[in-house]
């Protein structure tokens, strides 16, 4: 019976980094270790009640970064972009980085722009 309620059963969540992010990788010197458990956290809870927006934009924290990420969908599995990570700032939030440099600046690289 459940086969007939839902079109695709265990959809795939997959993630993928900007330019930009690969760019904040290696200047913040993020690990395997830390990148394992960005990845993790991403992919085992998709949409958190912690996590920040700035509008299509989540941000959260994990292993004492901001990580600033994109959900969308294709095709049998969901895509999480990752378009940029730092180290939480108070004097400097991402969320007003996201607002003075605009959201599309940011994941141009997801679009290939």
């Amino acid at each position: 019976m459940s086969e007939k309620l839902f079109r695709y059963r265990g959809v795939s969540v997959v993630v993928d980094t900007t330019e930009t992010a690969e760019f904040d990788i290696a200047l913040h010197g993020v690990g395997p270790r830390d990148l394992e458990a960005i990845h993790r956290s991403l992919t085992t809870v998709i949409l958190s009640e912690s996590d920040r927006s700035v509008g299509p934009v989540r941000i959260r924290e994990i292993a004492g970064l901001d990580i600033a990420f994109l959900t969308t969908r294709e095709a049998d599995r969901i895509v999480i972009t990752i378009g940029a990570i730092q180290p939480p700032s108070a004097d400097d939030p991402m969320e007003e980085v996201l607002n003075r440099i605009g959201v599309i600046a940011m994941f141009r690289g997801a679009a290939g722009v």
